[in-house]
């Protein structure tokens, strides 16, 4: 038997679309109707799962307009309720300036409010091992200016984002940088949440109960040491898009992160 036999919907798919090249006004509608969480605005085909970040059929990565399916509405509220896809990217808007930070300071324990604490061992490792080679990275003036919800999870609560943005990036064993303009990047950040409070600041006194910046080593009302404790989410994972186009993945420990396929 012939696999378009065998499977007459895939070949009828494979016939109807060829990436890089269809028309979504001659694709016709599935005949039979199947429960999803939406409709593909490519393809018009039921979205068969929201953790792929792809639509099943077309394989078209979801893009903005995820953030205005009900359907992800729900299963984020469902996973962490009272968020939303707007509170959401507001939260992520300032960690990869902060991540920058930590490269360059080696302040790690820092990250504890937001990361995950195999991922931020690993980074912390990896960075060491190669700024003793003499390739360690430094990152400057970061400047995100796109974020949005790429994948949730449909069983498992974790959300993925998309980040673009600009920043400048050299090797750390270099004094002087300034005359390189930043450059773009663009990553995908998967994140779980804790079922913490949003505490609005990024640390809390333990001594006074008074708010300790990101960068602060010491409360500035008592002198006392912070303690990071994580916040409503935590990164478990980052994808970055290599140079070449390809997406390589940066660092990720164990099933702590999830992420959706680009």
């Amino acid at each position: 038997m012939e696999p378009e036999e065998r499977d007459p919907l895939r070949a009828r798919v494979q016939a109807e679309f060829q990436p890089g090249e269809f028309d979504p006004k001659a694709v016709r509608p599935t005949s039979i109707r199947l429960d999803g969480d939406g409709d593909c605005p490519h393809c018009r085909r039921p979205l068969l799962g929201l953790g792929a970040g792809a639509c099943a059929f077309c394989e078209t990565p979801f893009g903005a307009w995820l953030e205005d399916l009900p359907a992800a509405l729900s299963r984020l509220h469902e996973m962490a309720p009272g968020w939303t896809p707007e509170r959401l990217r507001q939260w992520l808007l300032p960690r990869p300036a902060q991540l920058a930070w930590a490269y360059e300071t080696r302040a790690w324990a820092n990250l504890g409010t937001w990361m995950d604490e195999d991922l931020r061992g690993g980074l912390a490792r990896l960075e060491m091992s190669r700024r003793g080679r003499g390739l360690g990275t430094r990152f400057d003036h970061v400047e995100v200016t796109a974020v949005h919800l790429q994948a949730l999870g449909d069983t498992t609560d974790w959300a993925a984002l998309r980040v673009e943005g600009l920043r400048r990036a050299a090797p750390y064993a270099e004094e002087d940088d300034e005359g390189q303009e930043p450059a773009p990047f663009l990553e995908w950040w998967s994140l779980r949440p804790t079922g913490r409070p949003d505490r609005g600041a990024e640390s809390l006194c333990r001594s006074c109960g008074g708010p300790i910046a990101f960068e602060e080593e010491h409360c500035r009302h008592c002198g006392a040491a912070p303690v990071r404790e994580p916040g409503p989410w935590l990164v478990g994972g980052i994808l970055v898009q290599g140079r070449e186009g390809g997406a390589r993945r940066l660092f990720l420990q164990g099933g702590s992160a999830y992420m959706p396929r680009v």
